[in-house]
């Protein structure tokens, strides 16, 4: 069986539109992620078209590291892949980094489960690999 590929620079890239650049309206970026509705309208007008711009392959890549990361990754790990996107945007406080993930992820893929497969059906890439072609 192919192994999925997944990184932890594509969980990265996925928040990295929250960076504040210049395509981006500022008010979307002052909101309080501690609000569902400032939640559901970041995913909504910033996450979600981003997302859809790429490539296929790498919505599916984004995608499958975003579903690995929620399975296996500690909450450490979970939310340095947030900071290291740069979002402008702090991670919301009451709920811990994988439930904001899970929610983030039923608003991008509705009805699709976030439950990944056994860990050994994945493989890792580095940065290096993922610029490969």
């Amino acid at each position: 069986m192919k192994k999925i590929k997944i990184s932890r620079w594509y969980i990265s890239g996925f928040w990295a539109p929250l960076d504040g650049g210049p395509n981006e309206d500022e008010a979307l970026l002052k909101l309080n992620l501690n609000n569902h509705s400032s939640i559901d309208l970041i995913v909504d007008k910033i996450l979600k078209p981003y997302i859809d711009m790429l490539p296929l392959k790498y919505q599916i890549r984004f995608k499958d590291s975003f579903k690995y990361a929620i399975a296996y990754y500690s909450e450490k790990e979970l939310k340095d892949c947030y900071y290291t996107g740069a979002p402008q945007l702090d991670l919301p406080e009451g709920i811990t980094a994988r439930d904001f993930y899970i929610y983030v992820w039923n608003l991008m893929y509705k009805n699709e489960s976030y439950l990944a497969s056994e860990k050994d059906n994945y493989t890792e890439l580095s940065l290096n690999e993922i610029h490969k072609k």
